[in-house]
């Protein structure tokens, strides 16, 4: 592996936090700060959200069809075409 790849690779790690460079002494991986997330929990609640998405727009999706039953009962009691 080229040393520019390696040293690129570094760079955007330590632009997007995850690491820190200690002169005379290395490269870390960072802590996350308090109250920050790490990588691998923004994922899991990232999961969590997609799931609960899914969960409402399906029962979005059924609120929207019962809807749709009762503007045909009520369309229909008036004497207006049901759909």
């Amino acid at each position: 592996m080229a040393l520019m790849t390696v040293q690129n690779a570094y760079a955007q790690l330590q632009e997007e936090g995850l690491v820190e460079g200690v002169s005379g002494s290395g490269t870390y991986v960072r802590d996350p700060a308090p109250g920050e997330q790490s990588p691998r929990e923004a994922a899991q609640r990232l999961t969590e959200l997609q799931a609960e998405v899914a969960r409402v727009s399906t029962e979005l999706a059924g609120l929207v069809e019962r809807v749709k039953q009762l503007e045909a009962v009520v369309g229909h009691t008036k004497g207006e075409p049901g759909a």
